[in-house]
């Protein structure tokens, strides 16, 4: 949100079309690849490294954990990926019925943590030890539709991130 504006995934469809439909001149090069489905053969973006294998991350409110395993679809270190929730585990599964996303997850070797608190991140990770080169917090919201209160959240988490990013290092929100 701050800092470098990047889209996690600028190849998405979604993401595709809205550009398409903002700027008509949006074109993909002639030398894309294609795949062939019903009707027109769609071209295939390939995707910008947008994280190194270097970068230690920290996802916060994954949900369903989807996002998490995209990146280690990618190719990512699972060891450099630390996925939270602010439901328990029980109420994840509960939630979203996939709790075999968080067992491959936990079989590769991410650090999942449940019931955490986007704005008292010093109360889940050690200010001396946990420290992450980036911060993911894919739409965060209040749960309701005050636009106050999600105000309130977003100053409150930027706080809560100055315990946990790396300060000598280029650090991504």
């Amino acid at each position: 949100i701050v800092g470098s504006l990047r889209f996690p995934f600028p190849w998405c469809g979604y993401c595709m079309g809205k550009r398409k439909r903002r700027n008509k001149s949006f074109r993909t090069s002639k030398r894309a690849k294609t795949t062939q489905g019903k009707g027109k053969a769609k071209p295939v973006v390939e995707p910008r490294e947008l994280y190194s294998n270097d970068h230690k991350l920290l996802i916060l409110g994954d949900g369903d954990f989807s996002f998490s395993q995209s990146l280690v679809r990618l190719g990512l270190p699972p060891s450099n990926i630390v996925a939270t929730s602010f439901d328990s585990r029980k109420v994840v599964v509960d939630k979203y019925n996939k709790s075999h996303i968080l067992e491959k997850l936990d079989n590769d070797g991410v650090l999942l943590v449940h019931s955490v608190d986007a704005t008292k991140l010093e109360r889940t990770f050690d200010a001396e030890q946990d420290k992450f080169d980036i911060i993911i917090f894919n739409f965060p919201h209040s749960g309701s539709q005050r636009v106050h209160k999600n105000r309130a959240l977003l100053y409150a988490f930027f706080e809560s991130c100055m315990y946990v990013l790396l300060y000598y290092t280029r650090s991504d929100i």
